[in-house]
């Protein structure tokens, strides 16, 4: 039971305990207002009908508590939806995930997709070692995506490796901009910073 409500749903208010919330209400033809303080309450008309009294716990499930249902509902849907609006913090780390995904999403050379994981890194620059060596002219059937082979020369590895890290600083350099333009943008916590995401996050990345 609730210590202090008031209803006004002419004006769909339910002020219960200093807060209040506007919904659609429904209510008995003529009611201005319902209010319970401390175990005892009245219900007001809008005529110069006189107020009629609420008394305990009947009274109260009557008259109030469906009232505080609504608020009790409405007030829990709204703390749920703030706390599924994105922070500024958390703007910051989507865009961080945004540029690891872009990084180890792929290149393109010569028309053909190369895969840019931390394997893939590891695995072309060991290959570069071994043809600068000497020990091979070139590696046939090199794997560079799904599905695509080349014969890996010393030339072809030395530019993949170049574009490899021309990818990847690109694609951080999308995301220094990108964290710039949220500072300079500015927006608020919420539905604007997300409506920002939904514009910005995904736009503009290098990548296959």
């Amino acid at each position: 039971m609730r210590n202090q409500v008031t209803v006004v749903p002419g004006d769909g208010l339910i002020l219960i305990d200093g807060v209040g919330l506007r919904l659609a209400l429904e209510a008995e033809e003529g009611v201005h207002a319902i209010q319970w303080r401390d175990g005892k309450g009245s219900v007001e008309y809008n005529s110069g009908r006189r107020s009629d009294d609420i008394q305990g716990e009947d009274g109260y499930a009557r008259y109030v508590e469906p009232y505080v249902a609504l608020w009790e509902e409405e007030d829990a849907r709204l703390k749920a939806e703030e706390a599924k609006r994105p922070t500024r913090e958390d703007a910051l780390n989507m865009l961080t995930e945004r540029r690891k995904a872009a990084e180890y999403g792929g290149f393109i050379l010569d028309g053909r997709r190369w895969d840019s994981g931390l394997k893939d890194e590891q695995r072309l620059l060991t290959m570069l070692s071994v043809l600068d060596k000497q020990e091979t002219e070139y590696f046939a059937g090199w794997k560079t995506g799904p599905d695509t082979y080349v014969d890996l020369t010393m030339e072809l590895a030395s530019r993949a490796v170049i574009a490899m890290m021309g990818h990847y600083d690109a694609c951080f350099q999308v995301e220094k901009e990108k964290k710039a333009r949220l500072e300079q943008d500015d927006p608020d916590a919420g539905a604007t910073l997300r409506a920002w995401l939904e514009a910005n996050l995904d736009a503009g990345w290098p990548g296959a």
